[in-house]
């Protein structure tokens, strides 16, 4: 099972505002994965599991070096 590009980018989006409200908006994308990690626990294919999160994390690290490269660009 792997993650459509719209959902990884709502998670990504959905955790950027998580760190930058400091909390009061938005969910971690950790507590995403945790949930997604007990929903497939007792799932045979670990490899889809493995590439489904690796999207997510893949894109968040994406979308989190370019959210630090433009706040330090501001300060």
């Amino acid at each position: 099972m792997e993650f459509e590009e719209a959902a990884v980018e709502k998670i990504v989006r959905i955790h950027l505002d998580f760190i930058k409200s400091r909390g009061e908006k938005g969910q971690s994308a950790m507590t995403f994965l945790a949930t997604f990690e007990k929903w497939r626990q007792d799932e045979p294919n670990v490899l889809g599991t493995l590439r489904a999160e690796h999207s997510v994390i893949e894109a968040l690290a994406s979308a989190m070096k370019a959210e630090i490269e433009r706040m330090e660009e501001e300060s």
